[in-house]
């Protein structure tokens, strides 16, 4: 398995402060040749603790967890620390950035990114000050709001929810996204698109990474495919010109066989599949079925033979009698063939007609 992208970090280790917090900050450089959808995804080593790394977020798309990388283009990852309450020392930690269309095999894990826990020194007391529990604050807090008519703020602040980001993913998944961010699936509809892949989201509506009351219902519209159109009539058209006038219908030539049944002129288009007038979805392929050519059989000798006999001899041949002439030289019984055009072993077509005298 060959890497998509380099990851290098621009911080190479970090100090966390009073609170345990940092970041970290990781560039992303697209070397796989090709336009890429990536995520990233943490592996924690050694005593890290998964729950202190953060989302990787990109900076001026903090809602999305997954990102469009351009041939050779590098970006920029925000990834946050959190190790409050952790035992002072080094960590260290490392940044997995996968394909979306594969993330299990296609993806690429960078170096070990390190960080650095000190002690916390403990508070120095102050006069007066006996220790009382963070948490009787926090009851005084929501008291004096309460009082002073904050109830709703309150309310309003904790019945929030965040809109994820929808288009692009199944109707499933996304269905299971909304539920998961507190919200409820709305009106779900089917259009013809041909924008995102056939039963993922098209459209969703309400922005994502908005802030809308809990509950409220997000309404999708789904890829049901490409939209239709009419195949045209190329019976009897050359291949070429059949192929102009398939691709100018927003359709392609399919599977394309070649028969010999001396029907039209070599190349021409003698069935397609499916039939003129039917609707099918805008770059689907048509087959065709080519003229190749009629078969060359022999011509079998009759020289020799009754009218009657080379008659039976040349249909049996797949030939036909041409023009008959009737002439004397005495030297063969009337009514014999003495002549025969064309001559006996030539090839000729299928269904030729061979000329007697």
């Amino acid at each position: 398995m060959s890497s998509i992208v380099e990851i290098s970090a621009a911080t190479t280790s970090v100090s966390c402060d009073a609170k345990g917090a940092a970041q970290h900050v990781i560039n992303v450089h697209n070397i796989s040749g090709r336009k890429l959808r990536v995520g990233a995804r943490i592996v924690v080593d050694g005593a890290t603790k998964a729950e202190w790394i953060g989302a990787a977020t990109l900076s001026g798309k903090e809602q999305q967890n997954e990102w469009e990388l351009a041939v050779d283009q590098t970006i920029q990852l925000t990834i946050p620390i959190n190790a409050a309450g952790a035992v002072a020392g080094k960590y260290a930690f490392r940044v997995e950035v996968y394909s979306t269309d594969a993330p299990s095999e296609d993806f690429t894990t960078g170096d070990g990114i390190g960080f650095e826990v000190a002690d916390t020194p403990a508070p120095t007391p102050q006069p007066g000050n006996k220790g009382v529990p963070w948490w009787v604050f926090v009851i005084i807090a929501v008291a004096v709001l309460a009082l002073a008519g904050g109830g709703w703020g309150l309310y309003a602040l904790f019945s929030k929810a965040t809109v994820p980001e929808l288009v692009g993913k199944t109707q499933a998944d996304a269905e299971t996204m909304i539920k998961d961010a507190k919200l409820k699936v709305g009106e779900v509809t089917s259009e013809r698109r041909g924008e995102q892949v056939k039963g993922s989201v098209a459209e969703q509506s309400l922005e994502p990474g908005s802030k809308v009351k809990k509950d409220t219902a997000v309404n999708l519209v789904i890829d049901d495919g490409a939209p239709l159109v009419p195949v045209p009539n190329v019976v009897g058209q050359t291949q070429d010109g059949a192929t102009q006038t398939l691709q100018s219908a927003a359709l392609s030539v399919g599977n394309v066989t070649a028969e010999q049944r001396g029907l039209k002129p070599v190349g021409t288009v003698l069935v397609q599949t499916p039939a003129a007038g039917t609707k099918v979805e805008a770059g689907s392929g048509v087959e065709l079925v080519i003229e190749a050519g009629a078969a060359l059989v022999s011509v079998p000798s009759v020289v020799g033979k009754t009218e009657a006999q080379a008659g039976q001899v040349i249909g049996a041949a797949q030939l036909a009698v041409g023009s008959v002439t009737k002439a004397y030289k005495g030297i063969r019984p009337v009514g014999t063939v003495l002549e025969q055009q064309p001559t006996a072993n030539s090839k000729v077509n299928k269904g030729s007609k061979v000329n007697l005298t």
